[in-house]
């Protein structure tokens, strides 16, 4: 009797194992395929039913419509039954403004279209996406105003045309001066220049009266307008700024100095040793890099005070390593290079004048100019400075390169010694 029961129990059972699955009893009731993406019980084969966006639990049939421009209850009808009546989207960018009235409000600020949640924040002082956070993720650190005006990549008033001048920016007044200044893509426009000409076509209107902002005070000339740099030696107010031949500093203003200067070769010694004493030949300049740096010096000028050229134009390559000495002598032969020390013959560079360096005796001035005329080192003595004329030796700074000016031979202390071109007081290498 007990068998038979056993044997109906686990046939009964069996049935009932084999039903269930059938049924499928897992998940949200559905059976074995049931796929729901989202979570919310309805799905693909899912018991509940069908989903019609299986990503966001929030809508499925049996969600409540609320005003978000979504079908929520999945019956092909959006925001229907008056749930928007109480919304309102001032700015018409999708979202509705946070009232107590519309459950579904998330505009914070609803009078600006580039305020939402759908918004990215961007580095504006601004809670740009609606998350109750200003300016999150390092959104301001990429922010580059190379010029100092507020405007630049990244940066809380905007972007800006030209970031290496503070005078052009979006918030900058069009002014008449060939450039975009307010940065719209145009360029002197609503009238800025009046009648305004620009007849050498160098970017600079002429000044006059009609004109309000000409700065060009030789318009025939595509050389003279304020973008220049004024050349201390033609007698033209070059840049513009009512100053005729001021001196413009060089960046190697003071690198490179007047280290020893021989005005009168007509010494008892040969200063470029090419076996012949010369007024004019054995006269030189000893220019020393004192900085830490090469310096390239092609292009650069020596110029004698009363001259209307220069007395020497170093040429294509020329350069004074760190440290070491250049030495120009005004004629003949110079001697070899040695370590430390270059030597070179003045050009003269001029029809009919043939003075050498033109050192004057009782006082004189030697201007060491860059590629742009920029001032990079003088020399005056005599008359013309406060250094004495020396004769019969050369001057020399005592120490090198950083003492006062002061006569050779007592600088060294050997009054056998009244030069040492290319070489220290004490008779060694730079």
């Amino acid at each position: 009797m007990r068998d038979i029961i056993r044997e109906k129990t686990g046939a009964f059972l069996a049935v009932l194992f084999a039903c269930l699955l059938a049924a499928g009893c897992s998940g949200g009731g559905g059976g074995d395929d049931c796929i729901d993406e989202d979570g919310d019980t309805y799905g693909t084969n899912c018991a509940p039913g069908p989903d019609c966006d299986d990503s966001n639990a929030d809508v499925n049939p049996g969600a409540t419509e609320i005003c978000n421009d979504i079908d929520d209850d999945c019956d092909d009808l959006t925001d229907e039954d008056g749930v928007c009546e109480n919304c309102v989207d001032d700015d018409e960018d999708g979202y509705y403004a946070i009232d107590e009235d519309c459950p579904a409000g998330d505009d914070c600020d609803d009078s600006n279209a580039d305020v939402n949640p759908g918004a990215t924040e961007v580095c504006n002082d601004i809670d740009d996406d609606c998350d109750d956070l200003t300016d999150e993720d390092k959104v301001c650190v990429t922010c580059t105003d190379n010029d100092e005006d507020g405007y630049g990549p990244g940066c809380a008033p905007g972007p800006d045309c030209d970031d290496s001048n503070a005078d052009v920016n979006p918030d900058a007044t069009e002014v008449c001066n060939d450039i975009d200044d307010d940065c719209d893509d145009q360029t002197d426009e609503d009238g800025v220049c009046g009648d305004c000409v620009d007849n050498d076509q160098d970017g600079h209107d002429a000044i006059s009266d009609d004109c309000p902002d000409g700065d060009d005070c030789d318009d025939n000339n595509p050389d003279v307008n304020p973008d220049q740099v004024e050349n201390p030696r033609n007698n033209i107010n070059d840049d513009c700024d009512d100053e005729t031949d001021e001196a413009v500093e060089s960046p190697h203003l003071g690198d490179v100095v007047f280290n020893e200067v021989l005005i009168d070769g007509l010494c008892d010694q040969d200063a470029n040793g090419d076996g012949d004493i010369d007024s004019v030949d054995d006269e030189f300049v000893e220019l020393v890099n004192s900085s830490e740096d090469d310096i390239a010096i092609a292009g650069w000028t020596l110029w004698d005070a009363n001259l209307p050229t220069p007395r020497h134009i170093f040429g294509a390559g020329a350069s004074i390593p760190a440290g070491q000495a250049m030495v120009v002598f005004g004629g003949g032969s110079p001697p070899d290079d040695i370590s430390g020390a270059q030597f070179l013959t003045a050009q003269n560079n001029d029809a009919g004048i043939a003075f050498g360096l033109s050192l004057n005796n009782d006082g004189d001035a030697m201007t060491l100019y860059d590629e742009q005329m920029r001032e990079v080192a003088v020399f005056a003595y005599g008359t013309e400075g406060v250094i004495m004329a020396v004769q019969d030796e050369s001057i020399t700074r005592n120490p090198d390169t950083s003492g006062d000016f002061t006569s050779h031979t007592d600088a060294s202390g050997d009054e056998e010694i009244i030069f040492s071109p290319g070489l220290k007081i004490d008779g060694l290498n730079f």
